[in-house]
């Protein structure tokens, strides 16, 4: 009995302690479009935003593929601040910041992008907007032309199947009252 009560009390401490451990586990945040990151570093550094590289004297930044450079701060040996205020004009893709000395401190400001597609149902080109890839923008939706349908007119009647019978009474009225001719197709 001692070693059920042992068991039962081993297990039942060891789902109070494993439970908030695993109640506490988070899905990983999605970035937001639009949303600015800013990394600050004194060496080499990658991440899936941005990749930060100290060469010779210089650094190489990339943006990674969905984000784009916003700005680049930097303090250099020899320039006596010791501060990030020398900023570095960012025009393209990889950026390379070069100074009159060696970069000693890089910030690097990153912000996502995100593609526009047109989420409107009744468009041709609807797509469903993917958080944190895709924003909505129904500018861009292309609506199918309306269907328009033509009313084609009958020269037959419309009150069901024309019948032999029928051919042979409009042929005896056309001849009747264009010709003044009265033939017998069939037998009184």
């Amino acid at each position: 009995m001692k070693k059920l009560f042992s068991l039962v009390l081993a297990a039942l401490t060891l789902v109070l302690v494993a439970s908030p451990v695993l109640a506490t586990q988070e899905e990983p945040k999605v970035d937001q479009c639009g949303e600015e990151f800013t990394s600050t570093k004194t060496g080499d550094f990658s991440n899936d935003r941005v990749d930060i590289n100290f060469t010779q004297g210089n650094v190489v930044v990339t943006a990674k593929e969905g984000y784009v450079l916003v700005s680049i701060a930097y303090d250099w040996q020899g320039d006596g601040e010791g501060d990030l205020d020398d900023f570095w004009g960012v025009d393209q893709n990889p950026a390379t910041v070069d100074a009159q000395g060696s970069i000693t401190d890089i910030s690097v400001i990153v912000k996502r992008v995100c593609g526009e597609v047109c989420n409107d149902e009744t468009a041709s080109n609807f797509e469903e907007v993917v958080e944190g890839q895709t924003v909505a923008n129904n500018e861009l939706c292309v609506f199918p032309e309306p269907e328009v349908k033509v009313a084609t007119p009958s020269v037959l009647p419309q009150t069901g199947d024309f019948n032999g019978w029928q051919a042979l009474a409009i042929v005896e009225l056309i001849l009747l009252v264009g010709f003044g001719i009265k033939y017998r197709f069939r037998k009184d």
